[in-house]
Formats: C-alpha cells, structure tokens, sequence
C-alpha cells in the first residue's frame, strides 16, 4: 500500500487534537449563530400540529420524507423544556452536524490518511452555502440520516457480523428521519454484493429490514404524498444531476456564487469549471493507476440515488444550488473522492496547499453563514410579532383564522392557525414576543403586527350603504390625528387638513363622516411608526362606522384621514349599528 499523507514536523495526534478544536469552535459558533430565533416553517407543524401521540402524528410524511424519529425528538423537546425556546433544539443540532463532520473525518482517514481527513471534515463544519442546514435544527432531518449512513458505512468497514447488526440498526434510524435513508440503505447494498464471494449473501438483510421499513412506511403514509415524477423532469435529470456535482462543489472550494435567498435561481458558474477540472485529474489518476477498488460503487452508488431522486422529483425549491443540498452534496462528494484516491501519497507541499486552500474556503463561506443568519434573525422577529398580535387578539380571532401569505410578512407562519397556536401556548408557553416587547421592535415587525392584528380580531369598516343591506363587514384596522379640535365626544377634522397631531383613542367603535364634495383617504395604525394600514376611501358626504373589538393591550390605535372638505370623527359610540342608522 502507498504511503498516506504525514507532516513528519508535527505530532503524529495533531490532525485528530485540531478535528475536536475546529469541532467545538463549529458549536460555539453556531449557538452564537442561532441565538434569538424561535422556530422557523416546518417546525410549526411540528410543535402544534403534531401534538397528538398517534400514529398519524409520528408517520404523516413531512413533504416527501418519513420524519417519525425527527418527531419524537419535537415532543421530548417540548415536555421537557415547552416552546418558549428552540434552545435546547438548536444545542441538539449544532452537536450532530459537529458529529456528522467527524464521521466524515472517521470515514476519510483510513482511506487518505489524517491530515486529508481533516480539510473536508472542517469544512463542512462551516460551510456557508449550506447555511440553511446549519442554522436550522429542522434540518436534522437530512442530517440525521447522512449521520446514520455515514455510521453504517464505517461499521461496514469492519467486515464482520457486529458491524452488519449495528449498519442495519442505523440505516432503519436513517429512515426515521428522511428519504435520504433510501441511498444509503441501496449503498449497503452494493457493499453485499462486492463482498459476495468472501461472506456470501446472508448478509443482504443489512439493507433489506431497512428498505422494507421504507417501504411499509410509503404504502401506509408515504404515497398520499404527491410527488413531482414526469417525462420532462426524467429527460432533465442529467443536467440537473450535474448541476448538483458543481454546485457542491463550489460549496466545499468556497466558489458557491448564489447568494442567500437566491440559491434557487443562479447557476453554479465556478462549479462548472471545478467539475471539468475535477473530472481530468480523476481520468489521469485512473489511467496511472490502472485500476480502482470495487468498494468505490458504495458511495457511488448512494451518490447517484441522491441525486437522481432529487432530478426525478424536482419542483420549484428543490433546485441544485438550493442551501440545504451543498450540504449533503459536499458529503458525496468526499466520500467518491476519497474511495477514488483511496492510499494515494501526497507530498507534504501538496497538504500545505490544501491546507490553504480550506482556509481560503471557510473564509469565503463565512459570507453566505453570516447572510443566512440575517435572514432567519429577521424571519425569527416577524415571526414572534405576528404570533404577538395572535395573542392580543385571542379574545375575537377566529379559531380558523390562519396567517396566510397575504396577511403574514414571512412565509415561514403559513402553516399556524390561530386555534391550534392559542391551544399550544397554553400547554407549553408562548414563543411570540409579550405586549411590552412589542413597542421596541424593529418599524417592520410592527408594521406587520398591525396587519396581523387588523385582519385576527377583525377591525372592519361598514358604509351606510352596507348598514341598509350591502355586502357586509370587511376587515381593516385604525391609527392618530393631527391638527383636530374636539367637540364633546367627536373631533372636526378642518377642510383640506390631514389628521395629524396628539393621537386619540379609538375603541370600541367610530364614526366617521365626510363633507360633501370630495372623498376622504383613510390610513390606520397601532404599533407601527408610519400609516401602514389603508383603510381605502370614504365616500364625499358619506358616513363610514369602524369597529375595534376591544383585545389585550392597552395601546391605542390612531386615525389619519385626508379630505379636501370637513371630516367629523366621534369614538366610543354606545351601540354601533343603531347609532350609525
């Protein structure tokens, strides 16, 4: 065998003492990283649409993967520590991706030695493309599986009847997470046929009890799901399978050029080229070397059920440069490499090269990990905001009221309706931001508080026309004014003026009326600094009745109207409807 790699001037331990330095320092980090966050997209359905201790509530398929392990890790975490932090998920991750990079490590060495072992696990552990798998805990989903084939694979190694018992325990935990089970299971597979002359076929149960718990699970759950399977996505599969190879690859080489929030949509430029670069040297070790070990199909073959899989099933959001696929395309992609290279000897300028090369790396994808950190901070403070003005409105909002796109500033609280939300709070304790909070948040949260709250308890807005018959109530939301003198319980807004001045508090109910001539513009606000709320436009000689039901905070909502002739404003009317007819 070759001699593998060594830098004869340093202690033998040195690649393993800087494995766990670089590990502890991936955790740090990204604690640091996630601190402030609260749960993000899937996990709402997790903490409170999944409640129940059924089986549809452990084996409903999440998307297109079985999640049943990843589920109950959800539950634990919330009867041990209730919902009023994702902390104790986050510290959960951040140690199995730590794990997950020195599996990585464990898996390389005995092919390319320590120091090539190193550069790729370290990484990964810091691979900024992939920032939607390391700041994420959901994520756990892909990498709890990659981290239980990357342990299946290495107990494979040891070619014996413990390591199949323990491979096949963890390919069937692999299931329990996602689909990315599927690859490794067929990986193990592949390692019975390779070894079929020496140890005979016995041993296929390693990756037949977990295909077949797959396969349970899809007839039961798993094909209820519609997947994205077509002529066209078969026909696209190529490309989209070498898309993938690039892309990971200018993730690990820190030449990833789709920036964050828009991994969907830009080509893996630099990738392309590393692929073609990659794909010489490859052609010239192979032709040197005349030949390479059968044991190269194993994560061959887990590679290209990867990425196969994904072109078969693509839709919108599962593009090739998407974050969450550097990740476990970097894996892949070691783990060919390392097989292809298995024992090659690499002279101690060559490691220092490498070396460099990952420092240049992990600089470079500090980038994308700091931008991924924004983003997700940002969605966290929308999220906790919008779940807020759920919680002041609970005494009106309807249980079905959910926040939709087109009522929520993030996409991330599409799954929450206000029943099941209000119904988790009690169990396990709010996550939203308290009353008092509200007031010091950034102008865009507050902005979307009053939207959250216009629409939850709801505000509306009946016109005369209305009153007598009409169409009927539609929701809106009310704010200051500036300028106006009052008269008993009303105020007269003067011809051609804005609303503007001491803010007046409106409850209840409020009349508004409008000279005749020309119509009046309406704009509303509670939290917020600017009149983000347009309540649209009262007609000229017109009266229009706003209603606020009465919630749980104390701070006023302000009116602002514009009219070129005079408005009257009256509050607190006693009995809404008969007043206003």
């Amino acid at each position: 065998m070759r001699r593998l790699a060594t830098l004869p001037s340093l202690p033998r331990r040195t690649p393993v003492v800087l494995l766990w330095v670089f590990a502890a320092a991936s955790v740090v980090l990204l604690l640091v990283l996630c601190s402030g966050m609260t749960f993000f997209q899937d996990e709402w359905n997790m903490t409170i649409h999944r409640r129940a201790f059924d089986a549809e509530s452990f084996f409903a398929a999440n998307d297109i993967h079985p999640v049943w392990l990843i589920v109950a890790i959800y539950k634990a975490c919330l009867a041990l520590f209730g919902m009023t932090s994702v902390g104790p998920l986050r510290v959960l991750s951040v140690l199995l991706y730590a794990a997950t990079a020195i599996l990585l490590f464990l898996y390389v060495r005995r092919r390319l030695g320590d120091w090539l072992a190193l550069f790729p696990a370290v990484v990964l552990m810091f691979l900024g493309p992939g920032w939607n798998v390391l700041l994420w805990p959901f994520e756990m989903t892909l990498v709890g599986s990659a981290a239980a084939g990357l342990g299946a694979l290495l107990l494979l190694d040891r070619d014996d009847r413990a390591g199949d018992l323990g491979a096949c325990a963890l390919l069937i935990l692999a299931m329990g997470c996602s689909s990315l089970g599927v690859p490794f299971a067929l990986a193990a597979g592949v390692d019975v046929l390779v070894r079929r002359r020496t140890r005979g076929w016995s041993r296929i149960y390693v990756a037949a009890l977990p295909l077949a718990v797959y396969a349970l699970w899809y007839l039961a759950w798993g094909h209820k799901v519609p997947n994205a399977l077509s002529f066209t996505n078969v026909l696209d599969t190529p490309v989209f399978v070498a898309e993938s190879i690039a892309s990971a690859l200018g993730s690990l080489t820190g030449l990833h050029t789709a920036a964050v929030g828009s991994e969907g949509t830009a080509p893996p430029e630099w990738g392309r080229a590393l692929l073609v670069a990659l794909a010489v040297l490859v052609a010239l070790w192979l032709r040197r070397e005349r030949g390479i070990s059968p044991r190269i199909w194993v994560p061959l073959t887990a590679a290209a059920a990867f990425w196969i899989l994904g072109g078969f099933d693509f839709i919108p959001g599962r593009e090739p440069t998407a974050s969450r696929y550097q990740y476990i395309g970097g894996i892949f992609i070691v783990l060919i490499l390392a097989e292809v290279f298995r024992g090659a000897r690499v002279s101690n300028r060559t490691l220092a090269i490498l070396a460099a090369v990952t420092g240049i790396a992990l600089i470079s994808n500090a980038g994308p990990l700091k931008e991924g950190r924004a983003l997700m901070k940002q969605q966290s403070e929308l999220a906790r905001g919008e779940l807020a003005a759920i919680e002041i409105a609970r005494d009106t909002v309807s249980p079905e009221f959910a926040l939709t796109p087109e009522i929520a500033g993030t996409s991330t609280l599409v799954p929450i309706d206000a029943g099941s939300y209000l119904s988790a709070v009690e169990d396990f304790g709010s996550p939203a931001e308290s009353a008092a909070e509200l007031p010091s948040a950034p102008e865009g949260v507050r902005e979307r508080v009053d939207v959250v709250l216009a629409h939850a308890l709801p505000l509306t807005a009946i016109s005369q026309r209305d009153a007598s018959g009409g169409s009927g109530p539609a929701p809106m939301a009310a704010a200051p004014i500036e300028r106006a003198r009052t008269r008993g319980s009303c105020l007269l807004i003067p011809a051609g003026s804005a609303a503007s001045g001491a803010p007046v508090v409106l409850r209840g109910s409020t009349l508004v009326r409008v000279g005749p001539g020309a119509p009046a513009t309406l704009a509303l606000r509670r939290y917020a600094e600017a009149f983000a709320l347009k309540g649209g436009t009262i007609e000229a000689g017109g009266t229009t009745l706003l209603r606020f039901p009465r919630d749980r905070s104390d701070v006023p909502w302000q009116i602002e109207l514009t009219a070129a002739r005079s408005i009257s404003v009256c509050s607190d009317l006693g009995s809404p409807v008969a007043r206003f007819r």
